[in-house]
């Protein structure tokens, strides 16, 4: 299990780093990005709380 929080929380470290530059430099690309994100953050909560929020709020502010 602590494998899978650990990954959890390389997922939503990573979506927190990227999504700002996919969605200013990939639009197209964001499309299909930040709907995918979406769908897969509810299965992330059991990692970092803050992360998470800050993750769901980068998300759901995304232009798309």
């Amino acid at each position: 299990k602590a494998q899978g929080v650990a990954a959890g929380i390389k997922k939503l470290a990573d979506t927190l780093s990227n999504t700002p530059s996919i969605v200013a430099r990939d639009p197209g690309f964001a499309k299909v990005y930040i709907p995918e994100k979406r769908l897969v953050l509810p299965y992330l909560k059991e990692g970092n709380p803050v992360l998470f929020k800050l993750v769901s709020d980068v998300l759901k502010n995304a232009p798309v």
